[in-house]
């Protein structure tokens, strides 16, 4: 993962339309939650959505991107589920360790293995050979989003496995190795998977909406 001042704007900036574009999302996490297995088919669409619009957004190259604002907003995003906690009377310990938790084990320490190492090492195998409004990719990104939603299948405390998840995490690493590749760091995809991720678990626990 490359720190070079050029390689941190990219990330910050990529890193916000990834975040940005994954709000699409949203309404299908909240029909999971409410639906059920019908409800993850809807999640399925929105996915595969919000992974066009993303390309489209990110489709001009910016050498020197304005990150001030930007910074301002994952800021204010990673304090937001702690200000709806507080005004829900829901705040306690718990929820700053899970948003911890889901920040840098999840966030963080799956990127660096799936997007970092997985999928580095697959495109300096397989090349990348293709191009969509300007984000070059390879069999790398594909092999390693399937790798990537294979362990979900087995969820911890899961009555049986569920293949239907381990889809789902298959398409969310597409869209996370969307916004890897673009950036030329898995810093982006931290930032966008790492708040993403806590962002919706801190809500889930909330709101008590869970997936089934």
């Amino acid at each position: 993962m490359s720190c070079s001042p050029r390689s941190w704007r990219q990330s910050v900036h990529y890193g916000f339309w990834g975040l940005l574009v994954a709000r699409v999302q949203a309404p299908g996490f909240v029909a999971w939650g409410l639906l059920g297995t019908p409800g993850i088919f809807i999640l399925y669409g929105l996915v595969v959505v919000s992974i066009l619009l993303l390309l489209w957004a990110m489709r001009s190259d910016s050498p020197r991107p304005r990150i001030d604002w930007k910074i301002a907003v994952f800021v204010a995003l990673l304090i937001l589920p702690s200000i709806v906690a507080s005004l829900s009377r829901r705040m306690s310990l718990s929820i700053l360790g899970w948003q911890a938790f889901y920040l840098f084990a999840v966030g963080l320490g799956e990127e660096i293995r799936s997007r970092g190492y997985v999928q580095s090492r697959l495109n300096e195998a397989f090349g990348r050979p293709w191009m969509i409004w300007g984000t070059q990719f390879g069999p790398g990104l594909l092999i390693a989003s399937v790798l990537f939603g294979l362990p979900h299948i087995y969820q911890i405390g899961a009555a049986a496995p569920n293949v239907l998840i381990g889809i789902g995490a298959a398409l969310g690493g597409l869209f996370y190795g969307i916004v890897r590749e673009r950036a030329g760091s898995v810093l982006a995809s931290a930032l966008v998977h790492g708040l993403n991720t806590a962002a919706f678990e801190i809500y889930r626990h909330i709101f008590s909406v869970s997936p089934h």
